[in-house]
């Protein structure tokens, strides 16, 4: 009776294992610009979010198609993250602010934040990343 126990035990830590983690998801809503790329910044709470001085723990580019977007990241591991996007309309890689520091680029944030008097910080965009939770939505502003 022990061993089968034992046995159970072993064939479900396996199959947990052998389970398939799920690639982030990310739909990008809200472009109006179906030919510019999109940058995505992926942070943890260390990597300074969203300073743009400091490089994100990840980042992606994608191309738009008919004026939407699908990133699907599958390098990172579960954990909390937060999210920047912006669109580089005039391909210079650096997302272009006007005066006061306000985005001259469509940009967007995790949890759709939208910023009032100042840049957002990292509990604001927070999410959890995990097997049941693994698809974003976010809707670029102008």
């Amino acid at each position: 009776m022990k061993n089968l126990f034992f046995l159970a035990l072993s064939i479900t830590v396996l199959s947990s294992f052998a389970q398939e983690k799920k690639s982030l998801k990310i739909t990008i809503g809200g472009l109006k610009d179906a030919k510019s790329t999109i940058l995505i910044g992926v942070y943890r709470k260390q990597d300074g979010f969203p300073d743009s001085d400091k490089k994100p723990f990840k980042g992606y580019n994608i191309k738009p198609e008919n004026k939407s977007a699908v990133a699907t990241i599958a390098d990172l591991e579960y954990g909390e993250y937060a999210i920047a996007i912006y669109q580089d309309k005039n391909s210079d890689s650096k997302l272009n602010t006007g005066m006061f520091g306000i985005p001259k680029e469509p940009y967007a944030f995790s949890n759709n934040f939208k910023p009032k008097f100042s840049g957002p910080k990292y509990d604001d965009c927070k999410f959890v990343y995990s097997s049941e939770k693994n698809e974003l939505t976010i809707t670029l502003l102008d």
